[in-house]
């Protein structure tokens, strides 16, 4: 009796530990939530003046704001720069920085930044808004323009003559840029005049007695600084 015993408990033991290993197996998977930002990342949006080129400045530091349910460890990385040409963005050790790489005078850019824990990835942006201070101004003529107004008789149509031969000789930048030159306005489809490099040209079109013509000059100094000038050009065909 005391053995039937023994073995009904053994057995009772036994069917124990196997409900109690089915139900360990039965178990969902623990699930891994995803990282996240304690707070928008656009609370560290950035509007600077008076940024000189290449001085970098921290925008945010990433572990600050960066969390995981499970305490994973976190990376970052920037996914896109809407403007890397004119604003450089980089994250090391979790801090992210940038800086204004070219002599623009007013450069925005969004930088779109990701945490990962290696399983979940969750991105936001930033926008970085830089002006530099260190652009004086825009360029000018230094001669006024309307003293290179021609009146041509004798001309031939199709025949273009030099109206001023160096413009970088008539213009300056205030600070030392690179300048070029286009016409951007014509009063009078008869004359055609364009600027090849920095020489500005002009050229009767048709067979006509006589033409006049205001053309617009524009000097850009390639960050966005312009400044335009009007010359008045006055032709006429001997052989009409």
């Amino acid at each position: 009796m005391k053995k039937q015993t023994y073995l009904q408990r053994i057995v009772l033991l036994l069917v124990l530990c196997l409900t109690l290993l089915s139900a360990v197996i039965a178990l969902p998977p623990a699930i891994n939530l995803a990282p996240s930002f304690t707070t928008n990342l656009s609370d560290y949006n950035v509007s600077e003046t008076g940024t000189n080129i290449n001085d970098s400045f921290l925008v945010v530091n990433l572990s600050a704001v960066g969390v995981d349910p499970e305490n994973d460890t976190l990376s970052y990385n920037i996914l896109s720069e809407s403007d890397a040409t004119n604003i450089s963005c980089s994250i090391l050790d979790s801090v992210l920085s940038c800086e204004l790489k070219e002599r623009a005078l007013n450069a925005f850019s969004t930088v779109v930044v990701q945490v990962s824990d290696a399983t979940h990835n969750v991105s936001d942006s930033i926008n970085i808004s830089l002006q530099n201070n260190n652009i004086s101004g825009a360029p000018y003529f230094i001669i006024d323009p309307s003293l290179f107004s021609v009146s041509k008789s004798g001309l031939n149509k199709d025949v273009p003559f030099v109206v001023i031969g160096d413009l970088d000789s008539v213009t300056e930048d205030p600070d030392g840029d690179v300048l070029s030159y286009a016409v951007i306005a014509e009063t009078n489809t008869n004359i055609s005049c364009s600027a090849s490099g920095v020489q500005l040209n002009c050229t009767l079109v048709a067979f006509v007695a006589s033409a006049f013509s205001t053309i617009t000059v524009e000097l850009d100094d390639g960050f966005g600084q312009k400044t335009t000038g009007d010359i008045n050009i006055s032709l006429n065909d001997p052989h009409f």
